[in-house]
């Protein structure tokens, strides 16, 4: 049995036209040593939260202003907060070998069943805005138009997950240093963690 914590690419580069951020991930795995080179193991991830959220805004029509030399033109504006936790349950092979005295490597294969939860807070508006020609100043924003609404969304699947790993052992004790790619429909996340294990 072993607990691994690390840090988690969650290569959702673009959700909603918002760059997300990356994570912290935490794992428990169940293993079962078949022979000095072959393991069998299950387990929990949990991939943690990412967030992003984003400003922008076009400029559309321009028309002369109330009064000379100012320009009025119509802003249209949006904001976005969006959130993604991931979960997944996994079972696969290990294939490991001792490189020297204490110390082992190999890689793992597997299939893991996962579920993502995605939200996304939206507000729009649509605003008349006078601007200074000379200055550049915002003399008055009128907003005409607003909205704000929420998405939310789950999807799950079952993928293969693959990784390798190296690790130390004292007595009963397993010190390893993994890194494991996740495949999640059109998403990789990975999770580059050290965990630590001991024998029963």
């Amino acid at each position: 049995m072993s607990g691994s914590y690390g840090y988690v690419d969650s290569d959702l580069d673009d959700f909603l036209g918002v760059n997300m951020s990356s994570t912290k991930g935490a794992a428990i795995t169940f293993g079962y040593r078949v022979n000095q080179y072959v393991a069998i193991e299950s387990g929990y991830t949990d991939f943690g939260s990412t967030e992003g959220s984003d400003f922008a805004f076009w400029l559309g029509n321009e028309n002369p202003g109330p009064a000379p030399d100012t320009t009025e033109v119509v802003v249209d504006a949006a904001t976005r907060n969006v959130e993604a936790s991931t979960s997944s349950f996994k079972l696969g092979v290990v294939l490991s070998t001792d490189i020297w005295q204490t110390m082992s490597a190999g890689f793992k294969v597997g299939v893991h069943s996962w579920e993502s939860d995605l939200s996304a807070e939206v507000y729009e508006s649509l605003a008349d805005v006078v601007v200074d020609d000379v200055t550049g100043e915002i003399l008055s924003w009128d907003t005409v138009w607003e909205n704000s609404y929420s998405i939310s969304e789950t999807i799950d699947g079952t993928d293969a997950y693959y990784g390798v790993t190296g690790g130390w052992r004292f007595n009963n004790l397993l010190v390893s240093v993994d890194y494991t790619r996740y495949v999640m429909d059109e998403v990789e996340p990975t999770i580059a963690s050290i965990s630590v294990g001991y024998d029963f």
